[in-house]
């Protein structure tokens, strides 16, 4: 196994300078989620991402937003309830986006 450079996001402040700045180093991996920035760092790396595909992405299921719950709950995904307690979907076809 070798070990690669990798760039985290949690509580990043400036996450597309950030990302630029890392991958113009040669980081070859971006750590992100769909919480973190509040909802917005897989976002904002997109145009960061576009431009150098050698990079690539490793990000996390299952948590998500106040904002991404209440899309879940509009999309029938998950119930009420299941938003306001925030709890961690399940890993299970109908609850993530597989691009298929």
């Amino acid at each position: 196994m070798t070990a690669d450079l990798a760039l985290g996001t949690y509580r990043c402040r400036a996450i597309p300078e950030a990302a630029a700045r890392a991958a113009a180093s040669g980081v070859r991996w971006i750590d992100t989620a769909p919480n973190y920035a509040t909802g917005q760092a897989q976002t904002l790396l997109a145009p960061v991402l576009a431009t150098r595909p050698h990079v690539r992405i490793a990000t996390k299921a299952g948590f998500f937003t106040a904002a991404t719950g209440t899309d879940a709950v509009k999309a029938g995904v998950l119930t009420e309830d299941q938003a306001v307690a925030g709890l961690k979907l399940p890993l299970d076809r109908g609850h993530l986006e597989t691009g298929t």
